[in-house]
């Protein structure tokens, strides 16, 4: 049977997890499959091949992060059938000796409006103003803190929203193992459907908490337009190497 090209990708299988303390009580977890490309590899697998072109080249991040010599990988959902989600795609930007993790940067694109911010970040839980309206179940108050483990055997990732009013009150993870080397021989066999049901997740869940009673918080350009790239490029500014790139332009 052909087996995909070689390339230079590691993947993993895991669980995402979303854990909602208020102002409703909400928890659920779905699992998930995730690639690490290699991104200064000409050659992502098949499943992977369609994203490349839309995302930061490894020049790209070197420069946000200042990482200047750093060996640069991109964590993202492999696309199917010519459908892709990532929420969240992050760049690991490592020492090409000894491979120790230098930075992280972290590209956030919000469901449905496909609006998309980017920031550098230290891999030790900073914090982060939000730059965008990233769900129509938050509103744009409050930071983000970010927690990232180098890519190894397993990889964990966290994200914690803390709120003015509502406190410590969103988190979600990540926590994946790598397959054994070999492990895929068909990358789109092994993605088949992924993204379709990292959305169909994602949309039930939307469902239910709006059932349930939680407000509904609309789109900033509804209310005063394009006014809402210029607030979320200066909330930007307050952070280094964060920046709003085409997809926010999109927005």
């Amino acid at each position: 049977q052909r087996r995909d090209p070689p390339s230079r990708c590691e993947f993993y299988e895991g669980v995402v997890k979303h854990v909602r303390r208020a102002p409703l009580r909400h928890d659920f977890s779905y699992p998930v499959r995730y690639c690490l490309l290699e991104l200064d590899d000409a050659l992502p697998p098949p499943c992977c091949a369609s994203q490349v072109s839309d995302r930061m080249s490894a020049t790209d991040v070197r420069a946000l992060t200042g990482c200047d010599d750093a060996r640069v990988s991109l964590l993202l959902l492999p696309a199917s059938a010519g459908y892709q989600q990532n929420p969240l795609c992050v760049y690991y930007c490592r020492d090409r000796e000894t491979g120790a993790l230098l930075s992280c940067l972290a590209e956030v694109t919000n469901t449905p409006w496909s609006d998309r911010v980017s920031f550098a970040f230290n891999p030790l839980s900073p914090e982060v103003p939000k730059p965008m309206h990233v769900s129509p179940l938050q509103d744009m108050e409050g930071c983000w803190h970010l927690d990232a483990s180098p890519p190894g055997e397993a990889l964990r990732l966290s994200v914690r929203c803390v709120h003015p009013k509502l406190g410590d009150f969103f988190f979600a993870s990540l926590e994946a193992y790598r397959l054994p080397e070999g492990g895929v021989a068909h990358s789109e066999r092994w993605a088949w459907l992924m993204p379709h049901r990292v959305t169909a997740w994602i949309y039930w869940h939307a469902a239910l908490l709006l059932w349930r009673g939680l407000s509904f918080h609309s789109h900033p350009r509804t209310v005063d337009g394009d006014a809402f790239k210029s607030r979320a490029c200066k909330l930007a500014e307050r952070v280094a190497g964060m920046v709003c790139p085409a997809g926010m332009a999109r927005g």
